[in-house]
């Protein structure tokens, strides 16, 4: 599968299993976080399953650790159902689950 550079307002796709993933909210969590449907990934929360083919917006780019070699970028996404439910992914996770639609012109 080929790579394509996204940037924020992009729309992209989840293309793993329906269920495969979930958004996971709350009291001990300060943002909605994604997590994949892995055994020993178990995030203790209210959770929102994401079906294949869902449609989200990219919002942001977060750098953490940008002074280090070792830094690592959280990605904010808005899902488009279920009244625009805003979580971070990480940006391994980002190309693992996700892909942008390539333009039909």
């Amino acid at each position: 599968m080929r790579s394509k550079e996204v940037k924020k307002g992009d729309f992209i796709y989840y293309t793993g299993k329906s269920g495969g993933a979930y958004i996971v909210s709350g009291d001990n969590i300060a943002k909605n976080i994604f997590v994949p449907n892995k055994t020993g990934m178990n995030i203790e929360g209210e959770r929102f399953p994401i079906l294949k083919h869902e449609k989200f917006n990219i919002v942001s780019f977060d750098i953490i650790g940008k002074e280090t070699k070792n830094y690592s970028v959280n990605i904010t996404l808005t899902r488009l159902i279920s009244g625009g439910k805003t979580f971070i992914i990480s940006q391994d996770n980002l190309y693992k689950y996700f892909s942008a639609a390539e333009s039909q012109f």
